[in-house]
């Protein structure tokens, strides 16, 4: 096809392309009216959006809250005799769709065939806001670097995923990332890319999705394209990560000068993108994956498994930690201000009487870092998470560097814990200084089931003892709910401690056998024997405040306190 032909049909693309928004206008009014229908197995309630395939809506299906979505009417058209095919030929790849399942992409739960309509339904797992929105309101700009790290492992381990069981996406975009807890992430709607193919009579633009993310094969006639779309569609998403703004690339013709008119050259993706990604400084770790994602033909670009690898590598870079870090530090002084305004509003809220109860005032906090490290698999995540209380849950392994904060009584002091959990894949020598700085404890785990887990410990204790020396360190066996799976005996791993003179102690997880007591006997070795890490404290203090008291006294009062 010459230029001139492909500009002619670029235009003609455009027209068609309007028309079809105008019957999604309409089929949007019509599939809302159908949702109120009573034959609808499910309570409808609210509506969360409008997407290009249909509208979402928060429903109650079996007393839980899901997300729905209810297809347009354009996808299957109750007039085409074909649509009964049509829907049944979807609801079976949605059901082996319904098979796939990883921490990182959005579960579907369930497809219903709409009796009044005949419209598919999909029940999905409810999810959180866009990164759309996300990213729009989010008051940190730009976002810490962990944070656009950590969604971009994300989106390419979902990524990796799909493709490994033949599933291209097709319409990725911010709007189908769903944000979850800790600024994770979750993709969604990669189930929708099927319609095309389910029924091949609809009317179609050139591929699926935002045209702002598309690559150069979408726009070929018919498209070409691998899962290296998926690919391409991730470098998009990864520039509007780290730049926050919405992509807008150039036209993807431009005329030549001093050429006939009508005579265009395509332009490639970089040089379309060029505004937005010198907004983004040369030496920013994500810019390099970036630009290789957005590479015009598709055999440079990397795979969805290389791109995860390359990925995780950045994790043990130190800006990873440093920004971790840094949004840690910030995290307890907003907890510091909020309970310090927390504290003066007690005082000054209380009941005016004869003699007001005596208001006991906490000593001074002790912080502790903690760090919980070991070879992947090991159960360092679930332990942690069963520690601060939650529910034990077989997941995916840890992604870079995550920490909980948890506040203990302990011999009488009031103690705050930063427990870092790292991710296992990573090895003990590519830990930075800055992730071991300032830990005064550290708990190695091995896995009882596993002699490899168990023989890495000691390099880890080692690791410890080179960046950080003077910290408490506690041995960790666990999963000893798995005894005729074990590998490591109890005298082995009593052995390994004292050889590095060090506590030990056995645990489960699964049964939250010892797992309180560990972190309290590393919490106690500490307090014993490094009390020069810790802040001075001071008894309690008692307030006796009498009703006649003027303003001024009662100010010196509270400060009186926080002084102690």
């Amino acid at each position: 096809m010459s230029k001139i032909g492909l500009c002619i049909k670029l235009q003609h693309d455009k027209k068609r392309q309007t028309r079809t928004d105008n019957v999604l206008a309409t089929s949007n009014c019509l599939s809302q009216s159908k949702m109120a229908s009573s034959r609808a197995p499910y309570e409808e309630v609210k509506k969360l959006g409008v997407g290009s395939y249909g509208e979402v809506y928060l429903i109650k299906y079996h007393k839980k809250e899901y997300a729905a979505k209810v297809l347009h009417r354009l996808l299957f058209d109750p007039h085409d005799p074909g649509t009964a095919t049509y829907a049944d030929k979807f609801r079976a790849e949605c059901e082996r769709l319904k098979s796939l399942s990883h921490d990182c992409v959005v579960k579907y739960v369930q497809t219903i065939i709409r009796s009044d309509t005949n419209f598919p339904v999909l029940i999905m797992e409810l999810c959180g806001e866009s990164l759309t929105t996300f990213l729009e309101h989010s008051p940190t700009k730009p976002l810490p670097y962990h944070v656009e790290l950590n969604i971009s492992i994300d989106v390419g381990r979902a990524l990796e995923y799909l493709h490994e069981n033949s599933v291209i996406h097709r319409d990725l975009s911010s709007n189908n990332v769903l944000m979850v807890a800790g600024n994770r992430v979750k993709v969604s709607d990669f189930g929708m890319s099927k319609l095309d193919s389910v029924n091949p009579n609809r009317s179609l633009t050139i591929c699926p999705g935002n045209v702002n993310y598309m690559s150069p094969q979408t726009f070929s006639n018919p498209p070409q394209y691998t899962t290296k779309l998926d690919i391409f569609f991730f470098g998009v998403l990864s520039v509007q990560i780290v730049t926050r703004q919405e992509p807008n690339p150039t036209d993807r013709h431009q005329p030549i000068p001093h050429q006939s008119p009508g005579v265009c050259r395509e332009v490639p993706e970089v040089e379309r993108r060029a505004a937005q990604l010198e907004t983004i400084a040369d030496d920013h770790p994500l810019k390099p994956v970036s630009l290789k994602c957005l590479t015009d033909e598709e055999e440079g670009r990397p795979t969805a498994a290389s791109l995860v690898q390359t990925l995780k590598s950045l994790r043990g870079e130190e800006k990873y930690t440093q920004s971790y870090e840094k949004e840690l530090h910030r995290s307890h002084a907003h907890k510091e201000r909020e309970r310090e305004k927390r504290m003066e509003k007690s005082h000054r809220s209380r009941h005016r009487s004869r003699r007001h109860p005596r208001v006991q005032l906490l000593p001074n906090e002790i912080k502790l870092k903690l760090l919980v490290v070991g070879q992947s698999g090991v159960g360092k995540t679930c332990a942690l998470r069963v520690y601060n209380g939650e529910e034990f849950a077989c997941q995916e392994c840890t992604v870079g560097i995550d920490f909980c904060t948890k506040t203990v009584q302990q011999n009488n002091h009031h103690i705050t814990l930063d427990i870092w959990d790292s991710a296992g894949q990573e090895k003990y020598n590519a830990l930075t200084k800055a992730y071991f700085r300032g830990a005064q404890g550290v708990l190695v785990m091995y896995d009882v089931t596993h002699r490899e887990s168990y023989k890495v410990a000691s390099d880890w204790i080692k690791a410890t003892n080179m960046n950080v020396g003077d910290a408490e360190m506690l041995l960790v066996g666990n999963k000893t709910d798995l005894q005729d799976r074990r590998q490591v005996r109890d005298m082995d791993g009593r052995n390994l401690a004292q050889e590095h003179n060090i506590s030990f102690i056995e645990t489960s997880a699964l049964r939250n056998e010892n797992i309180e007591e560990a972190f309290s006997m590393l919490v106690g070795n500490i307090m014993t024997k490094q009390p020069h890490t810790m802040r001075a404290t001071s008894p309690s203090i008692t307030l006796d405040i009498d009703e006649d008291e003027d303003e001024e006294r009662e100010k010196r009062s509270c400060c009186l306190g926080r002084r102690h």
